[in-house]
């Protein structure tokens, strides 16, 4: 009979963790001592290696965090950029809700500051982006057939549960049918 060995974590994947934790906790004591910068760009550094791990929610959050920190610094340029890269990163996660509230909290944030033009700026091209995303955020959607291709029942975009870009589930029969590109 065979039999699988149990998952254990290599060493130094445990290492990479820990030492990413603590990096974490590195730039959370720069930005509470009042080192804004520094602690932005370890936190932008930490979101990009997230980000290129496929880890998309910790590199939104990571972003979020730098870009609070250059807005305390003073640096309302990189705070912005930080900004629209958490948003992309959390809509790529398919989080669509926290890339919402942190463009909110953003927009308001630079507002209290004082940088209203940032703020409009801002605004005016997350939902530009928005738009050209479609409302799930994931581009426009494929053309559905009018009819399953098992069942015959009528197939239509806002009753059809998506299984895949491109693939939805037949309400009827529960056959996977594939969208037209």
């Amino acid at each position: 009979m065979f039999r699988r060995r149990p998952f254990r974590r290599r060493p130094l994947m445990r290492r990479a963790l820990r030492k990413g934790v603590e990096q974490v906790e590195q730039a959370e004591r720069l930005f509470q001592d009042g080192h804004y910068a520094e602690a932005a760009d370890l936190f932008a550094r930490l979101a990009q290696g997230a980000a290129r791990r496929r880890m998309m929610e910790p590199a939104g959050n990571l972003h979020r965090r730098a870009a609070v920190a250059y807005l305390e610094a003073g640096r309302p340029d990189d705070a912005v950029e930080q900004v629209k890269r958490s948003v992309g990163a959390f809509v790529r996660a398919r989080r669509p809700g926290l890339a919402r509230e942190t463009a909110a909290q953003a927009v308001a944030r630079l507002r209290e500051k004082g940088y209203g033009s940032y703020a409009d700026a801002l605004e005016r091209e997350l939902r530009e982006r928005a738009a050209a995303r479609g409302p799930l955020g994931r581009g426009p959607r494929p053309k559905l057939p009018a009819k399953c291709s098992s069942c015959g029942g009528p197939l239509k975009a806002d009753e059809v549960r998506w299984v895949g870009p491109d693939r939805v589930e037949c309400p009827y029969c529960g056959s996977v049918v594939t969208a037209e590109a």
